[in-house]
């Protein structure tokens, strides 16, 4: 299948290939808290995975043009110097959903598209237009500021070599 949420639902293996080519493969828990690859991360992502250019010092996680996040919880330990900040548009919240704890992300909202039950937020956060799939509905229109949170657990990080163009 090519339906990443089919994928983690019904199977007890994944091989994850793009173009042919394998990316990773494991069982879908562990791929999916721990994708090892960007790729393996975009992959298993629905819209595809937010990313920012990042520098991390220690307990310090700066995105390259925006504000300080959390270091993840876990996965992140051999990260450190120009990284890779990746977080599934599921994983974001609106601050006014969130616990005030978590950190903050606030952006201009250039889109809102409402699917009857979900809303799908594309917000210029500064370093890259994300995507916030949202349960419910909300009525921000283009030009509004909003402010996204995460869980400090649902931060992936990966390195970055400094020719690096994902993002």
């Amino acid at each position: 299948t090519s339906d990443p949420r089919e994928a983690l639902q019904l199977a007890d293996r994944l091989v994850l290939l793009r173009e042919r080519r394998l990316v990773a493969q494991g069982d879908p828990l562990t791929l999916l808290q721990a994708p090892g690859s960007i790729e393996a991360a975009d992959l298993l992502s629905d819209p595809g995975i937010n990313l920012a250019a990042a520098h991390r010092e220690g307990a310090s996680l700066r995105l390259d043009a925006g504000p300080e996040l959390p270091v993840p919880t876990g996965g992140a330990e051999g990260v450190s110097g120009p990284c890779w900040v990746a977080i599934r548009p599921d994983h974001l919240r609106l601050a006014s959903e969130a616990t005030s704890h978590a950190p903050a992300l606030t952006g201009e909202v250039l889109l809102a598209e409402t699917t009857g039950s979900d809303t799908y937020l594309h917000v210029d956060v500064g370093a890259a237009e994300w995507v916030a799939h949202l349960d419910g509905l909300h009525t921000l229109a283009p030009g509004e500021t909003c402010t996204l949170t995460v869980d400090p657990g649902d931060v992936l990080l990966f390195p970055r070599a400094p020719d690096d163009r994902h993002g």
